[in-house]
């Protein structure tokens, strides 16, 4: 598989330390972390410094998953689907689940009237 330039760790990691260490208020304070990334045969090491490894531990920390939209109503798992879907129980999320559950409580309901009203068919 091909990675896609945006999608290359390696690409994003030394994109994202030029971008942060213009910043550094203490450009030649010396490294205070390595990152070693390993992509198929490619290694690279980055050297950070406390002001970029600090941003990168923000970066990671405030990175949420696009398709995370919070845990299920019902079993309190993350797995749900663009629809709302819980893809471990099945329960459908949010308001839009509210309402086809009150729908289909209205469907329960008229199809026991109709059941129980004189002539309906058994």
């Amino acid at each position: 598989m091909v990675l896609a330039h945006q999608h290359n760790p390696i690409v994003a990691l030394r994109e994202f330390v030029d971008r942060v260490s213009p910043f550094d208020p203490d450009p030649d304070g010396g490294p205070v972390v390595s990152v070693d990334l390993r992509l198929r045969a490619q290694t690279v090491t980055f050297e950070l410094t406390e002001h970029t490894a600090r941003a990168l531990c923000e970066a990671l920390h405030r990175y949420y998953d696009p398709a995370d939209v919070g845990p299920c109503d019902r079993c309190g798992k993350r797995r749900i689907d663009h629809n709302l879907r819980c893809l471990d129980c099945g329960h459908v999320n949010g308001v839009f689940g509210q309402v086809l559950l009150e729908h289909a409580e209205r469907m329960r309901r008229q199809e026991q009237e109709l059941q129980a009203s004189p002539g309906a068919e058994p």
